[in-house]
């Protein structure tokens, strides 16, 4: 009998196989994913209106997506069903929807951890997501809403790799992850973006030694030390702070928590702080906006108990 070693490749293989195949009838028919969650009711969706004289903006931002070919991509579709039924301005992925495992410096080559990873699988599994995803909006009809994404860490794993070894170069680039083909606004790692008065980075780095802002008062010292509002993914955790510096003015300090369920090896020792969910930003003018955070759990009862 073959080995466990033996028993993850075998495995391995037969599940890259079934993405390929899956994935590549996908983007010849532009029709339904296959293996979808059966068809969910509709609901009203919801329509922006006009707030003192102004338009009413609405913005979405999905927190660390962590697809991996090691569990299904679902909340996928309830990610576009989400977006589609609230009619958003704009959404922002805050970065790291490819976990890229093939490409950690963490496990060691030869690892059981590592034994089968590819790096074809990782990016075709956030590939997969983004069908499920665009699939929904087109399904219902919506508005298209603006697309904005910063790369995370794990997302810049590609620019990483190829800068260690440049033969490389050409070969793989972030390029593979497709993020204009699909109608995002892309920006590299560590580039700060501002839109509608907000500013979004996958982390913002504090100190000399440029480490993310991180912990219970991340939110605190995003406000404080940016002056103005600050958005950021990367921990996992959901924090928020708000103050008045001058009379009329308000800025917001976010940490937008993480968009998946499943909890990678390299992160049981702090999954029992993350937040997983998405972020809604409300009534956004000017730098403010009122927060509302959706649970994973309470989007996945919306789409299967109606």
């Amino acid at each position: 009998m073959p080995g466990p070693v033996a028993e993850k490749a075998n495995l391995r293989n037969a599940r890259a196989e079934r993405w390929k195949n899956r994935t590549a009838a996908i983007r010849k028919a532009g029709s339904a994913p296959v293996e979808e969650p059966p068809p969910l009711p509709q609901r009203p969706r919801l329509h922006g209106h006009s707030v003192g004289g102004r338009s009413r903006k609405r913005v979405l931002v999905i927190g660390d997506s962590h697809y991996t070919p090691d569990h299904p991509n679902h909340r996928a579709h309830w990610l576009g069903r989400f977006v589609a039924e609230r009619n958003f301005d704009l959404v922002v992925d805050i970065g790291d929807w490819f976990d890229m495992h093939a490409l950690n410096t963490i496990d060691k080559p030869g690892s059981m951890t590592f034994e089968g990873a590819r790096y074809w699988m990782d990016v075709d599994a956030g590939l997969d997501a983004q069908d499920r995803f665009q699939w929904e909006l087109r399904s219902l009809g919506a508005q298209r809403p603006a697309l904005l994404r910063t790369l995370g860490n794990h997302d810049d794993r590609i620019n990483r790799v190829v800068e260690r070894d440049p033969k490389l170069e050409g070969l793989i680039s972030t390029r593979d992850l497709l993020s204009k083909e699909y109608g995002w606004d892309e920006y590299p790692f560590g580039e700060h973006v501002e839109r509608l008065g907000l500013t979004f980075c996958h982390y913002f780095p504090s100190g000399n030694m440029g480490r993310p802002i991180s912990g219970p008062y991340a939110a605190r010292w995003l406000a404080l030390k940016g002056f103005g509002t600050r958005i950021q993914g990367h921990s996992h955790e959901l924090t928020y702070y708000e103050e008045s510096p001058t009379p009329g003015r308000r800025v917001h300090g976010v940490a937008v928590g993480c968009y998946f369920l499943h909890t990678p090896d390299w992160g049981k020792s702090t999954a029992h702080n993350w937040r997983r969910g998405l972020c809604e930003l409300d009534y956004v003018h000017e730098g403010s906006f009122d927060l509302h955070f959706h649970s994973i759990q309470a989007i996945y009862a919306a789409f299967t108990t109606r």
